[in-house]
């Protein structure tokens, strides 16, 4: 994910070569580098762009026409906010509407942001069954700029949503522990910045150093090469 409103086209490129070079699923970026990501890789990762972001509090029409844009541009996924000031007005119905004409309109997966960390208990529920019925394709936790994502939050999701709906936990997901947990809790993907960090924190660590006890100096020659293998 590449959403900071201070990245360069540099960043752009870096980001994409590490996601050809370590088989990421997909890149997050902003509308305006959609078709710099596509042309950049070339089929290897999906180009996922974030429409009416980070707040969700643009009109349907202009949201269709971000999602029409993006997509255009080559965005195979999108990723919107919810209306979170809808939700605390108690305007589900409009949520709703909201996304289901944007979904039908996108064309393409769409993941559908509820923001966990300013919601309740009650208003995650309200979120989750809005999300679900609008028939997106995926329910994505945080957009990382109010708060990180709990392992409470995925689990909680997870009960309400059961196997209606993929969830994609995001916010504060740093290292590879973190990423384990959000997927042992039941994440079917994970949004992170941090991604070159977790696929280093999952490789095994070996230790080239002491004598191999109890064998002879002879037989012990190659064990540092070995071992490399």
């Amino acid at each position: 994910t590449l959403l900071r409103p201070d990245i360069s086209k540099e960043d752009v490129v870096r980001v994409c070569e590490e996601a050809t070079q370590n088989k990421f699923r997909s890149v997050v970026v902003m509308p305006q580098y959609v078709k710099l990501a596509k042309s950049l890789l070339n089929g290897n990762s999906k180009v996922v762009s974030v429409i009416d972001f980070p707040m969700g509090g643009s009109s349907t029409l202009n949201r269709i026409l971000q999602a029409k844009e993006a997509t255009g541009d080559g965005a195979d996924e999108i990723d919107v906010p919810l209306n979170v000031s809808c939700l605390k007005s108690g305007q589900d119905n409009l949520i709703k509407k909201d996304l289901e004409d944007l979904i039908v309109a996108s064309k393409v997966s769409v993941k559908v942001i509820i923001e966990v960390s300013l919601l309740s208990k009650e208003e995650i529920q309200r979120a989750c069954n809005l999300v679900v019925e609008s028939g997106a394709a995926y329910l994505k936790t945080n957009t990382g700029t109010t708060g990180s994502v709990k392992k409470e939050d995925v689990e909680f999701i997870r009960e309400i949503v059961r196997t209606n709906i993929k969830v994609k936990a995001a916010g504060g997901i740093k290292t590879f522990g973190d990423a384990m947990v959000m997927f042992d809790v039941g994440a079917d993907l994970i949004g992170t910045s941090s991604a070159l960090n977790i696929v280093k924190g999952s490789m095994p660590v070996t230790y080239l150093s002491g004598s191999i006890y109890n064998v002879p100096k002879d037989e012990a020659s190659g064990w540092r090469k070995d071992v490399m293998k």
